[in-house]
């Protein structure tokens, strides 16, 4: 007997009065009369940005606010591009994946975009937005959604992710399956440039009109990359690997782990607050991972997340943009597995890291704060005591993991 290594998924089934209703998927035909074609598919997800799951593959990219279809770059056209408020772009091609051909093409088509477009300048970008929608400028189009951002900072950070050619790319289609051996070739040619890539299948059903039509959209990220810097693309275990040349020194390799964008984003935001703490911080969440806790970088944050075996996860600090950490979620997740005691005693013991630490209990458990004169400490402060705090994060996960045991 043999296993068969098979990416397969049931249709669903809704269930009215204990009676399964089976949904038909809708079948996407190339370009042709077909109603439900390339184009249906690129209409749909420019409408409806949140059919794309980019939180679960890069959540620097989000939101997604949709700018433009069928931008010009070189001598093609890209089916969509999005951007959100802090200068993100993500560009995506809606393909059918009916053989190896396809997949060749439309690969290596969306690296040529980010290639072409890479080279372009803030004003290059609105030029070519000119052509196809009535804006002057991509700031225009955000604005609109966002009127508080700021113009400088927004062109500023468009200019420098446009020079570093640091995109969140996106091939979109119906049926995509296994054959990510073959794109790692591709991507090889192009890890000159800092992007994430990522092969996204719609299943789409339609509803019947018992239920009042419309559709079922479930998306499937069949492939993911981590962040390509000049790297070298492998494939293991049917995922796609990233690694530095074993020559070339690159800087968010020196903690020992692999980084997202949305983390180096945050680790550059650091930077601008406190250059010594962001130094430092690539090392400090390595060894968070060590003891077992989950990095898991937002767009304004980084989350230590551990979860326990019955699923319950602990946030056992929150690090932010502006260099102050929280760790008010602490003692709210304790007290829901009915052990408030373990919530006080890290906070406790958080807070004695420091002469003039203590907690502050206002309100309820979720709000319970460590500061140190008042005040919320900062990653420079907790750095100069993580040894003795990731002593304590592991203590405490013993604790709960214990108290997990005896009940």
């Amino acid at each position: 007997m043999s296993l068969i290594n098979s990416r397969q998924h049931g249709y669903p089934l809704i269930v009215q009065n204990d009676s399964p209703l089976r949904l038909n998927r809708v079948n996407i035909e190339g370009k042709g009369e077909n109603r439900f074609n390339e184009d249906w598919l690129q209409d749909l997800l420019f409408k409806h940005p949140n059919l794309l799951p980019v939180n679960e593959i890069e959540p620097a990219f989000s939101p997604l606010v949709p700018i433009c279809r069928e931008l010009p770059i070189g001598g093609g056209f890209l089916d969509i591009l999005y951007c959100n408020d802090r200068g993100m772009l993500t560009l995506v091609e809606c393909k059918l994946w009916r053989n190896p051909e396809a997949r060749r093409e439309v690969v290596g088509q969306i690296l040529d975009y980010a290639k072409e477009i890479s080279q372009w300048s803030y004003e290059d970008l609105s030029k070519a937005l000119l052509k196809k929608i009535n804006t002057k400028s991509l700031y225009q189009v955000i604005s609109g959604n966002n009127p508080d951002v700021d113009e400088v900072e927004f062109v500023d950070s468009i200019s420098r992710n446009l020079k570093n050619g640091r995109f969140l790319l996106l091939i979109v289609g119906d049926g995509i399956r296994e054959g990510v051996e073959n794109i790692a070739n591709f991507l090889q040619k192009h890890a000159n440039l800092n992007f994430t890539f990522s092969l996204i299948e719609e299943a789409v059903y339609e509803l019947p009109n018992s239920l009042g039509g419309g559709f079922l959209v479930q998306p499937r990220t069949i492939a993911r990359t981590e962040i390509i810097e000049r790297g070298v693309v492998r494939l293991e275990h049917s995922s796609l690997v990233i690694e530095e040349p074993a020559n070339q020194v690159v800087s968010h390799k020196s903690s020992g782990r692999r980084t997202n964008i949305t983390e180096q984003e945050f680790l550059e935001a650091i930077r601008e607050v406190d250059p010594n703490s962001a130094n430092k911080l690539p090392s400090f969440l390595s060894n968070c991972t060590e003891i077992g806790l989950t990095i898991s970088p937002k767009p304004s944050s980084i989350v230590l997340n551990w979860e326990s075996e019955e699923g319950l996860t602990f946030n056992f600090g929150t690090l932010f943009k502006n260099g102050t950490v929280k760790h008010n979620y602490f003692a709210g997740k304790a007290e829901e597995m009915g052990r408030l005691d373990i919530g006080e005693e890290y906070l406790n013991k958080v807070a004695s890291l420091f002469s003039d630490g203590r907690v502050i209990k206002i309100g309820s458990s979720w709000t319970w704060h460590t500061k140190i004169n008042d005040e919320l400490p900062s990653i420079s402060d907790l750095l100069i005591v993580q040894d003795r705090w990731l002593a304590i994060i592991s203590d405490t996960i013993k604790t709960i993991s214990d108290a997990s045991e005896r009940n």
